[in-house]
């Protein structure tokens, strides 16, 4: 590695140089920064289209972003303005289920009461079941009864006949 000369040294070791050797280390010094000059304008200007063209880039990214965001935004309104629907909806759906719970509460209720009526029912029922068969029984009795009833006024003479008789018989005596 090279050591960098300072200025002093340099001053120094330019004083020492002959007066053409210094002339064409001018020349050649003042060529160098010409050249320098040059290369850093061209640099400069490189940059600076680099720099620009990067800006470009960075904007037109950016618009595309802000587009989308702003997509993405009425996306978002949009589902937000359904999810305040479906809330609305669930609310709604949630106080039907409450009154329909209540509804319930009272049916189940009503259901136990007739329950209990039908067992009341089939109670009452079974006993009238006895009584008519009691009643069937009793009726069969009445219908023999009946029958034996027909039979023997079947075999008894009539009434009129009776008296129609009697009324001869008493006439007949009479007679005799």
């Amino acid at each position: 590695m090279k050591k960098p000369i300072s200025k002093t040294s340099k001053s120094d070791s330019q004083k020492k140089l002959a007066p053409e050797v210094r002339e064409a280390l001018d020349s050649y010094h003042l060529e160098m920064q010409k050249y320098v000059d040059t290369l850093q304008k061209r640099s400069d200007e490189d940059i600076k289209r680099y720099i620009g063209s990067l800006t470009e880039e960075y904007q037109g990214r950016t618009s595309a972003v802000a587009e989308q965001f702003s997509g993405l935004n009425e996306k978002i309104d949009t589902i937000k303005e359904t999810l305040d629907e479906h809330g609305r909806i669930l609310e709604m759906h949630t106080e039907m289920i409450g009154t329909l719970m209540e509804d319930v509460s009272v049916l189940k209720e009503d259901v136990a009461v007739l329950k209990d009526d039908v067992s009341v029912l089939k109670e009452d029922v079974a006993v009238l079941k006895d009584d008519v068969s009691v009643l069937k029984e009793d009726v069969a009795v009445l219908k023999d009864d009946v029958s034996e009833i027909k039979d023997e006024l079947k075999n008894k003479a009539d009434k009129t006949e009776v008296i129609h008789l009697s009324r001869r018989v008493s006439v007949l005596e009479r007679n005799v």
